[in-house]
């Protein structure tokens, strides 16, 4: 684990600044799940929003190329205001923002250094030879963003770690997935080559969103690794108080649906409006803003929730 200095406490003015900043930023670009989070508690919600803000950030990271080999200046630069923001030495109020929520949730620092150094490594080879590679990638830059994520939102149980990770890595393989076409007309193709070459994917016929056997192929056999995944995944709950699982749950259920429409309908990726329908996605909302518990096969009955 990283060892930093004691954290030394911003002035109330520049952290409400700073948490004000945060979530203004989330609200804007994360502005369609927004209402995952709406159950959480005032200051827990802060500390999210400071969370989030930091994670975008860092996705960010995953636009750049490196040269020679050589880690972009920008990531070291961010690299070194967490650093230094961590031992007390904010550069921003939304970094003194997230400082606090380290020190006050015992968030560990190490996952927002792994995240980087995940981006890194995607920035100077922009491709995965293969899927062990790509779900290396997953389970520490997703992994790491739940691990971090999960105390905020409500952990009161403990050994969460490992939980966290495989959860964290199943959502943004999701995502990934779904996603796909989208990042590839962005030049961003995360999805292994020997996957692509082995189902025989034309990726110029993918960017152009054009359905074949062989992306249906691809498909199904990403959802087949996914569904263990979620096995894994859905032990997390388990660990939350009751907001955290209500949160938790409406975002694993999320996923799940888009990993359920993949597998049924593989082309559904190819769609500009996303793998969920907007009843789909009006639904999973609604259910999330009443209380009603959604049943999800990998995640155990808890009268609790």
């Amino acid at each position: 684990m990283l060892e930093t200095s004691s954290p030394v406490t911003a002035p109330g003015e520049t952290l409400e600044q700073g948490y004000k900043a945060c979530r203004k930023q989330v609200k804007k670009d994360l502005k369609a799940w927004d209402w995952l989070i709406s159950n959480v508690g005032g200051d827990n919600k802060k500390g999210v929003y400071a969370l989030l803000n930091q994670f975008l950030q860092t996705s960010e990271l995953l636009d750049l190329e490196s040269t020679d080999g050589q880690v972009p200046e920008i990531s070291k630069e961010i690299y070194r205001d967490m650093s230094n923001a961590l031992a007390g030495n904010f550069a921003t109020p939304e970094l003194a923002a997230l400082a606090d929520t380290c020190n006050r949730y015992n968030v560990d620092p190490q996952c927002f250094f792994n995240s980087m150094e995940a981006a890194d490594v995607w920035a100077n080879k922009r491709t995965f030879d293969t899927f062990e590679q790509l779900d290396e990638f997953c389970e520490t830059f997703g992994g790491s963003m739940m691990a971090a994520l999960a105390p905020v939102i409500g952990v009161v149980k403990p050994d969460y770690e490992h939980a966290a990770m495989s959860c964290g890595k199943a959502v943004m393989l999701t995502q990934i997935l779904a996603n796909c076409v989208n990042d590839m007309k962005r030049n961003r193709n995360f999805l292994a080559k020997a996957d692509l070459a082995e189902c025989g994917v034309d990726i110029s016929r993918l960017k152009m969103r054009r359905p074949s056997d062989e992306f249906k192929h691809l498909v199904r056999l990403y959802t087949s690794r996914l569904e263990p995944m979620y096995q894994e995944a859905g032990h997390l709950v388990s660990t939350l108080d009751f907001d955290g699982k209500r949160t938790l749950t409406s975002l694993l259920a999320a996923c799940w649906k888009m990993v359920t429409n993949m597998k049924l309908n593989p082309d559904c990726v190819l769609s500009a409006d996303g793998v969920l329908t907007k009843s789909e996605k009006f639904s999973l909302r609604s259910k999330h803003l009443l209380g009603m518990a959604t049943k999800l096969p990998f995640v155990a009955d808890d009268h609790g929730h």
